[in-house]
């Protein structure tokens, strides 16, 4: 029976050499970079259970693959936006990312937003600008630092918010553009930052959602994970499968565990296929 939903309604700890995984660190694949961020501990959002879980076993998965791993789990604001910070800061030209979240999330026209610990509850969506990660804003930074291809599995709700980016203007809140204009760029940014080639593997951008638009992503009291996550995690592990054979099946699995209430969505812009296994 579905407990509960990821609906609206810290520390520092990522550095590599803290890291369970640390041990692991030369036998790493060169390229290959990934970011886990789980949240739990809500204080103005209603808590959540299994974030932090879904985070460390997915950051399993990709260490087990030999990713370089970066991660925290129930950050504020703030911490947030240093963890991400730094990932950018680490990227290298040619580069392959994974970019994992399991906590709240909305959905603002057609970016979303992945919610820290410290958002307050009942905002004016038009301060998730300020008080969120702009997920799509955080890819295109990659790709601009010169990733390949940057792949984000997003186990959060998607909330959806309409706003007009014209009003945003007149009120100083974005700068530099129109409305019409600050719209343009960013479906421009988002289907053109392409992508630096080394001839290997997929390039472009994929996200992994886990439920389709304007809708919830759920938990289950006696599973160690969120419904999504705990799917995806046994799929994402048998070898040969493409991500879209990946996410096919967990989307048929997920449907018949919530009855259609939640339908993975995947969004992919890849150049190649994408393997977790081979």
């Amino acid at each position: 029976m579905i407990q509960s939903s990821r609906s609206l309604g810290g520390r520092q700890a990522e550095n590599l050499e803290n890291s369970e995984f640390a041990e692991a660190e030369l036998e790493w694949q060169p390229n290959k970079r990934a970011l886990f961020v789980g949240n739990n501990a809500y204080v103005h959002l209603n808590p959540l259970n299994k974030c932090v879980n879904d985070a460390r076993e997915m950051q399993k998965l990709f260490a087990d693959i030999r990713y370089r791993i970066v991660y925290d789990f129930d950050q504020d604001l703030n911490d947030m936006r240093k963890i991400f910070n730094r990932f950018k800061d680490d990227i290298q030209p040619g580069d392959e990312i994974i970019i994992n979240f399991s906590g709240h999330g909305l959905q603002i026209n057609s970016e979303t937003y992945l919610c820290p610990v410290d958002m307050p509850n009942d905002q004016d969506p038009r301060d998730s600008f300020k008080t969120c990660i702009n997920l799509n804003q955080e890819m295109d930074a990659m790709f601009q630092r010169g990733a390949k291809m940057v792949l984000a599995i997003v186990d959060a709700c998607r909330n959806q918010f309409r706003i007009d980016y014209q009003d945003l203007y007149r009120q100083g809140v974005v700068a530099g553009a129109t409305g019409e204009a600050l719209e343009e760029s960013i479906r421009s940014k988002s289907s053109g930052a392409r992508f630096s080639e080394n001839g290997l593997g997929p390039s472009g951008r994929a996200i992994v959602f886990a439920t389709s638009h304007d809708t919830y992503s759920y938990e289950r009291l006696d599973l160690n994970h969120g419904i999504f996550t705990h799917f995806f995690l046994q799929e994402a592990r048998v070898s040969g499968r493409s991500i879209g054979e990946v996410i096919e099946i967990v989307r048929n699995k997920v449907c018949n565990e919530t009855n259609n209430e939640q339908t993975p969505a995947f969004y992919n812009d890849l150049n190649g296929q994408f393997y977790f296994q081979q």
